[in-house]
């Protein structure tokens, strides 16, 4: 099953009602934007929008946004009508989540995996990053924060970028501070092991490249979470990466 830290959705604006226009700002004539001072107050929620030109609602979350008690969130096909809910209870706008999932397009989205490793993580990153330099000719390997890993093409078209790394450094920055308080401490500290795969898919081409869509095919939310296709194993493949590499 496949799992998303972030979708960056959007549908049609004919779906919502009650929509609450004074909790926008007017960016740009006909375009309104929730304000960065309420945005910093909602855990997981990148930018929420309203595009009146192409009547469009937008919203981009992460998985932190549907994090619970010993659960970071990843969104996936089993909880996508749950992350809706939320985004609903938020009361910009209101709307039917099941008409949605119908309706709505993905704009970016990072594919995730999390995977328990036996060995030291920092072994592991090492490991992974000395066979990645093989690749060194297409991609630029560089560190990533938390002791990871960042893949990006060299070629400025490819709209792609892989990172590694363990989560447990991540969620011990003071900035996840409610993150932890919501996934609980006991959780947290079974969260040392998980060696996080992420690949970033930041454009239309790469989503129908990775997911094997027809050129100019829309790309639906349904069909990405249902989809029998693992853009993420498809991209460690090519890097020579696979689990035999790694100490589960």
């Amino acid at each position: 099953m496949m799992n998303y830290d972030r979708l960056k959705i959007q549908f049609p604006l004919c779906l919502c009602t009650d929509i609450n226009k004074e909790l926008f700002e007017n960016i740009i004539e006909g375009n309104y934007c929730v304000s960065k001072t309420i945005l910093d107050e909602l855990i997981g929620v990148n930018s929420i929008q309203l595009n009146c030109d192409k009547d469009l609602f937008i919203f981009d979350v992460t998985g932190a946004f549907n994090a619970e008690k010993g659960s970071l969130g990843l969104i996936n096909q089993n909880n996508i009508l749950t992350v809706l809910e939320k985004v609903k209870n938020l009361r910009f706008v209101d709307f039917n989540p099941k008409e949605v999932i119908e309706q709505a397009k993905v704009f970016l989205c990072d594919i995730t995996q999390d995977i328990t490793v036996n060995s030291d993580i920092e072994t592991i990153l090492f490991g992974l990053k000395e066979r990645l330099q093989i690749n060194s000719g297409k991609y630029y390997i560089k560190k990533y924060e938390n002791s990871g890993i960042s893949v990006a093409p060299i070629a400025k078209s490819k709209k792609e970028n892989l990172i590694i790394y363990p989560k447990y450094h991540q969620l011990r920055k003071a900035k996840q501070k409610q993150l932890r308080e919501i996934i609980g401490y006991e959780y947290l500290s079974q969260c040392k092991n998980i060696l996080r795969f992420e690949l970033q898919l930041k454009s239309y081409k790469e989503i129908r490249h990775y997911f094997k869509l027809e050129k100019n095919q829309e790309i639906m939310l349904k069909d990405l979470l249902m989809s029998s296709e693992n853009p993420l194993i498809t991209k460690l493949a090519e890097l020579g990466i696979c689990e035999d590499n790694m100490d589960e």
